[in-house]
């Protein structure tokens, strides 16, 4: 398998407006809605977006906090998904 990209909605979102976002946006990965916090509590999420690049055994081997913006942001995101990659 290769590189897997999940979407998380925090509960302090309307999830209506969340979907509209995603939509505008023409986001075609899954997303999922945090409703109760508890994947923001157990993954110390504290500033949106929050992107985690986790491994195939289910290893958090980076974290960035921010858009991947640009070219160096395009970089970025290529050079921490190399990391995860077998």
């Amino acid at each position: 398998m290769g590189v897997v990209f999940l979407g998380v909605n925090i509960q302090q979102d309307d999830w209506d407006d969340a979907h509209e976002f995603l939509k505008g946006f023409s986001v075609s990965y899954p997303a999922v809605r945090d409703a109760t916090g508890e994947i923001a509590h157990r993954y110390q999420g504290f500033g949106l977006p929050t992107t985690y690049f986790i491994d195939k055994n289910g290893i958090i081997r980076s974290k960035y906090v921010g858009g991947f913006v640009g070219k160096e942001g395009m970089a970025e995101l290529e050079r921490r998904i190399l990391i995860i990659l077998p």
